[in-house]
């Protein structure tokens, strides 16, 4: 490619700095990042007794060996994961975990047959679940919530309701092979729970939707089968973050990819530029991987299907343009 830097080999993801969804990996892969560039704290985690407390998105968190608590002005959440079983079968009662930090900004607890993972950032609070071994009985997988504080808002698809320009939403599935599950959340008696399409799966299986109050959307609108969001970045600042569509179709390639970059002004998010190889094609699956420098100036790309070998594309910005290099 001429003039293009592209990196043939492994994209280290920095420390706090990328957090991306594992599309063919465990949950370690997901919270045993490695070192790069230096630790981001603007988001993270400060130990108070038995709890951890952290601030992102507006909102205010509280992570303890039972619950998760979300503060909002005039606004408190309490969830609780009560148990892991199948729709149709009781559910394995979890045991209370105890969160240890794996980095500045992750959280990390093992529950019985599954690790359980919190991850804040600008956008706000990811929650994730690796099951490591298929569950017995019938029906759908079903994680079972018990919650307090919200007023019932609804169930639709990925995204439930919690108050008023707060939502837990984002909701992904994937299995070891990277492929995508049909997820939902529903109403319970108690509370809520996430039911997952697991027939086909093969283990482990990762589950993880966000807390937020600002939901990122691209200019083009992502498409039905796009997986807008499978990977997130944001630099020192937080003013800067980059979110990941590996699926998306760039002119006649499908699963070409794409990766969008968001900039932040005040409490506002917008999109800033849309980021594709220039030498890109049908299933290089272009931002598997991201990670973006301390000063948002920089972006590295991974795009694991590239020409059946792999590749990792550099990008940097001036001003709000953005090149391959």
């Amino acid at each position: 490619m001429s003039g293009a830097r592209v990196l043939c080999a492994s994209l280290l993801v920095p420390t706090a700095v990328a957090v991306a969804r594992p599309a063919s990996s465990t949950a370690a892969a997901a919270i045993g990042v490695r070192s790069g560039w230096p630790v981001v704290t603007k988001y993270g985690w400060v130990q108070t007794s038995r709890a951890y407390a952290a601030r992102g998105g507006g909102l205010s968190f509280r992570v303890g060996p039972e619950a998760t608590i979300v503060r909002r002005r005039g606004f408190t959440w309490e969830i609780r994961l009560r148990g892991v079983g199948r729709a149709h079968t009781s559910a394995i009662v979890l045991s209370p975990g105890r969160p240890r930090m794996r980095s500045a900004t992750v959280l990390a607890a093992i529950r019985g047959p599954l690790r359980e993972w919190w991850v804040n950032g600008a956008g706000g609070l990811e929650l994730g679940w690796s099951i490591g071994t298929r569950i017995a009985g019938g029906g759908p997988l079903l994680l079972s919530f018990t919650e307090k504080g919200n007023d019932r808002g609804p169930a639709r698809g990925r995204t439930l309701t919690l108050a008023p320009g707060l939502r837990f939403s984002g909701l992904s599935a994937v299995d070891a092979t990277g492929r995508r599950l049909e997820a939902r959340f529903v109403r319970t008696p108690s509370g809520f729970g996430i039911r997952v399409d697991d027939r086909r799966a093969r283990y482990p299986v990762i589950v993880d939707p966000w807390i937020q109050q600002q939901e990122f959307t691209s200019q083009d609108q992502p498409a039905a089968g796009d997986n807008f969001g499978v990977a997130i970045a944001e630099d020192a600042t937080g003013d800067t973050a980059l979110v990941a569509d590996q699926y998306k179709t760039v002119g006649a390639n499908t699963y070409q990819g794409a990766v969008y970059v968001f900039t932040r002004s005040g409490s506002t998010w917008s999109e800033q530029a849309k980021l594709t190889a220039s030498d890109g094609g049908s299933q290089d699956y272009f931002g598997t991987s991201i990670a973006i420098s301390p000063d948002g100036g920089e972006a590295l790309i991974g795009a694991p299907g590239h020409q059946n070998a792999g590749a990792a594309y550099v990008f940097t910005r001036s001003g709000g343009a953005w090149t391959q290099e």
